[in-house]
């Protein structure tokens, strides 16, 4: 009899000890799906099979491989425009600066960006301004209604999230100052301040001039 009970602690530990390895690496796969969130930004679920990496450096020396880092060509976006339902490409604006938002309507810290990249938007005409919804479960109609309850002129686009996958956007607001050549120069993920857009745009048309001498 005492041998029985032995082997039912045993069984019964051993059955703790599956259950106890399963939910860590449950929380281990959740963890690492969600993005982290620091000062300023709101985590959102990375794409499947992208790594999390916000702010990383080019991987090559060569600007002409696409990639979602500072000094790499800025991969292609395909979305439609939620006011026209017309579809908005990145690479129609080559030779044009272009700054590309990554948002969510139920993002705070979006929200608090968003007067300032209006003022940005309207008083740098000679850049183009595109805000792209990150998550996917948002459509375009609920979007448009928030951008023009926030009196939002600019081109505001949904691509069901495929952008904010290929430019591994793992934390909202997250923005990409894009130059003339189609190169990602800056990456920055968190809120902007109005003078923060200002610099940064500044700099990325120095840094521009300065590729082509």
């Amino acid at each position: 009899m005492a041998f029985s009970v032995r082997g039912l602690r045993v069984a019964l530990w051993g059955a703790v000890g599956v259950v106890l390895v399963a939910a860590a690496l449950t929380w281990r796969q959740a963890h690492l799906r969600q993005g982290p969130s620091g000062p300023g930004t709101a985590g959102v679920s990375s794409a499947p099979g992208e790594s999390s990496a916000p702010g990383d450096t080019a991987r090559t020396p060569s600007d002409s491989t696409p990639g979602p880092f500072e000094g790499r060509r800025a991969p292609d976006i395909v979305a439609k425009d939620v006011y026209t339902s017309k579809t908005v490409k990145l690479s129609d604006f080559k030779g044009q600066p272009v700054l590309v938002n990554f948002w969510a309507t139920w993002c705070p810290p979006c929200k608090q960006e968003m007067p300032d990249l209006q003022t940005f938007a309207a008083e740098t005409p000679e850049l183009k301004v595109i805000a792209i919804g990150a998550d996917p479960r948002e459509d375009p109609t609920k979007l448009a209604g928030y951008a023009k309850a926030m009196g939002l002129t600019f081109t505001v686009a949904s691509d069901e999230g495929a952008a904010a996958g290929a430019y591994r956007v793992v934390g909202i607001p997250t923005s990409f100052f894009i130059d003339r050549q189609g190169v990602i120069r800056i990456r920055h993920q968190g809120v902007l301040t109005l003078d923060e857009m200002r610099s940064s745009y500044k700099s990325v048309e120095s840094l521009a001039e300065n590729a082509n001498k």
